[in-house]
């Protein structure tokens, strides 16, 4: 299996979990970037401040 079928499987697995995410005007990738790096590495960020922050920019 290659990279690319885990990581879409994974994008697409966050958009399912999360419908808001589709009101974002970024790119799947952009915003499932960072809402991986946030469960990764910034737990202390909460989900709906990670939310406001991409639809800042």
């Amino acid at each position: 299996m290659s990279l690319k079928i885990l990581v879409d499987d994974q994008i697409d697995k966050l958009f399912t979990d999360s419908p808001e995410l589709a009101s974002i005007k970024k790119n799947k990738f952009e915003i499932s970037v960072a809402s991986f790096a946030n469960l990764k590495y910034l737990n202390g960020l909460e989900f709906d401040d990670l939310l406001e922050e991409l639809g800042k920019k």
